[in-house]
């Protein structure tokens, strides 16, 4: 009975709500009583209440019908759940009804924007009973605090974010367009029917009439069918009937008019609108949901936890003119709700940063990137930052996509912004700061742009990359990660790579052997091969125990096979690499093995045959050993290497003559005693 009743009330606030004001009979205060009335009847049953009933009483408090300039919803809520009948309700059974009350608040993503009930809104102010701080018991706050989780997590799927940013830019455009209108693009001509001037006028019967001319048929008459044509055209008539008729019901596309071709579009547009219309709603929703949460100091704790994975979906939202506006307005709540002003003094233009990093407007003035100011907003965000104090997940979520963005894609106008960004990245990784798991991957690729793409603030990407690799560095593939930046044409790049690498055997993980560096040992020894950071790399190889192997010998084959367009400096530090391990196992298997796989490479991949062949050089002067090997290796040369270096071109002509080389170190070496 109570529910039905309940039920009863919220059906009568959406029939009033739908009425003129001036239709209304009754008053704000008649429609609190009635409520109060129906909450008291509640709280003084003897049966436990229905978590339902408890739920649709406290989404109908926040109705806008039963809020005065007295009596705003807050305070008649804070009453309700505090003074009130509802208090009883909430202490006795606090984590079914604040689940019951989380479930019917999220039900209001179905409500169209557009909804003239009143409950829509009602389910937004409803938003911000999720007060933890509000909680007047331990129970009562550990449900209010499971519940507000989950309905952040929920609100994050109601975003639709990729659907948004998927949606083609025409069909934004119709969004935006009257309903009831066809859209077109401005400037698009529209061919219109005009009078035909090019007609035929008889000259003979000219001035014998009124008119001044008489203008000849265009068209002749249709020649009239012979007679035996009628017949069949007779016997056909009566079969043929039906099927004539319906023809004239349904013409076929090619038969619509100029008039019912704009009609299909414009309902073609309206469907689409129609179809947008639905999940823009929903994310306003749900955005309207979390700025709503975001209101309570007390929630800020797990709005923080939830701000990594937010973020992204907010970035892709500030994107689409679909859906800015209402992003804006979430995500600078938000901000100013879990970024500490201390930390970043101009959190406030976060959400323009964003949009402005998102889309990859950060050379464009202020006034073309529509944010406030003279000075770009990137730059303002940066220079407020403190960069020595650790910043929260939630904090490096809101600033790192701006700092990523810009090392990814720098331009003349971004020095300062860069700058500033290498040494942020450097001072929290110093400072300890967690960095939110999901940007990792996106630092470690902007840093390699910023490496090649920043040669004046190299020593500043060195800071980070060192800092990368001594406080970051917490798996395999971010060493090798780190390791692939080595495959560079400039000497100083390497020379970088090389530092950041030494670091790593400064890292926790790997001092305490929960991190195996085994990963970045096939560059360290490339390293050892280069005069300019030689000594660095053999101390670091020789501090983490990194010795050659079998598997050593695969890494620097594969480096031969897979890393194209090496620089020639490179290519020979493979070279003398793949024949240096060999040395050093001293086992005539292995020999073969490599011999047999890099033959093979030649003949198969040409891609990567310099670098293959400079490989053969070294291995043909150095480790060959056995008849059969040098038999094997002869054959190769003269059957199918340089059959394969035939042509003309200067490609060919250089295989051709490191194939040549190859061939007279191994009659050095082997022709005297093979003669």
């Amino acid at each position: 009975l109570h529910l039905v009743l309940a039920q009863v009330l919220a059906s009568w606030l959406a029939e009033l709500m739908a009425l003129p004001e001036s239709q209304r009979q009754l008053q704000n205060n008649a429609l609190r009583c009635t409520l109060v009335d129906i909450c008291s009847a509640v709280a003084h049953d003897s049966e436990t209440p229905h978590p339902e009933t408890v739920a649709l009483l406290t989404l109908a408090a926040h109705h806008q019908l039963l809020s005065s300039i007295q009596w705003p919803t807050q305070r008649f809520w804070g009453w309700l759940r505090s003074k009130g009948p509802l208090a009883m309700l909430l202490r006795s059974a606090p984590a079914a009804a604040w689940r019951a009350i989380k479930q019917l608040l999220l039900a209001g993503k179905e409500l169209p924007d557009s909804d003239t009930s009143g409950f829509r809104q009602a389910c937004l102010q409803l938003a911000r009973s999720f007060d933890v701080g509000t909680a007047e018991s331990a129970d009562e706050r550990e449900a209010m605090q499971g519940e507000l989780a989950v309905l952040v997590q929920q609100c994050m799927t109601a975003l639709r974010s990729e659907e948004v940013e998927r949606e083609d830019e025409t069909n934004v455009k119709f969004f935006f367009g009257h309903e009831g209108r066809l859209w077109m693009e401005e400037g698009t001509y529209v061919a219109q029917e005009r009078e035909d001037k090019n007609v035929k006028r008889n000259k003979f019967l000219k001035g014998l009439y009124d008119d001044d001319d008489i203008v000849a048929e265009k068209a002749p008459a249709a020649a009239q069918k012979p007679a035996a044509a009628k017949g069949k055209a007779k016997a056909g008539a009566k079969a043929g009937g039906k099927a004539k008729a319906k023809a004239t019901a349904a013409p076929s596309a090619a038969n619509m008019t100029a008039s019912d071709i704009e009609a299909a579009k414009i309902q073609e547009q309206s469907d689409i609108r129609a179809r947008i219309r639905l999940y823009v709603d929903e994310a306003n929703f749900a955005m309207g949901v979390l700025a709503a949460a975001a209101e309570s100091l007390d929630n800020a704790e797990i709005l923080e936890e939830a701000m990594a994975d937010l973020v992204p979906h907010l970035a892709l939202l500030l994107k689409s003119p679909l859906t800015l506006m209402q992003a804006r307005r979430c995500a600078r709540v938000l901000a100013g709700r879990v970024v500490s002003d201390v930390l970043v003094a101009r959190r406030d233009l976060l959400p323009d940063a964003l949009m402005v990093a998102g889309k990859a407007w950060l050379q464009r003035d202020p006034r073309q990137a529509g944010t406030p100011g003279d000075t770009p907003v990137c730059e303002l965000v940066l220079d407020g930052v403190e960069a020595k104090r650790p910043m929260p997940v939630g904090t490096l979520a809101m600033v790192l996509p701006v700092v990523l963005r810009a090392l990814s894609d720098p331009g003349p106008k971004l020095e300062r912004v860069c700058d500033r960004s290498l040494v942020l990245i450097e001072e929290q990784l110093k400072a300890g700061a967690e960095l939110p798991g999901n940007l990792v991957g996106r630092l470690f690729d902007s840093l390699k742009v910023a490496l090649l793409a920043l040669p004046g603030l190299r020593s500043k990407t060195q800071a980070a990359l060192v800092a990368v690799g001594r406080y970051l560095v917490s798996t395999e593939e971010q060493l090798t990660q780190l390791a692939s930046m080595f495959f560079a044409e400039d000497e100083q790049v390497r020379s970088v790579v090389i530092s950041a690498l030494a670091a790593v055997k400064d890292n926790e993980l790997v001092q305490d052997e929960k991190l195996d560096p085994s990963p970045m040992r096939a560059v360290l020894r490339l390293g050892t091969l280069d005069p300019s950071v030689e000594e660095v790399a053999r101390e670091t190889s020789e501090a983490l125990e990194l010795e050659g192997d079998e598997a050593l010998l695969m890494e620097l084959i594969e480096f031969a096979s897979k890393k194209s367009g090496l620089d020639e400096a490179v290519q020979n530090l493979i070279a003398k690499a793949v024949a240096d391990v060999l040395t050093e196992l001293e086992d005539e298997a292995m020999a073969s093995t490599a011999l047999d796989l890099l033959t093979q490479l030649f003949r198969e991949d040409a891609a990567s045959r310099i670098t293959v062949a400079r490989c053969l050089v070294q291995v043909f002067g150095s480790n060959l050993g056995e008849e059969e090997q040098v038999i094997k290796a002869f054959r190769f040369l003269l059957r199918q290497g340089l059959a394969l270096t035939s042509g003309g071109t200067p490609e060919a002509a250089g295989l051709r003559d490191l194939l040549l080389a190859a061939g007279i170190s191994l009659i050095d070496r082997h022709g005297e005693e093979r003669a």
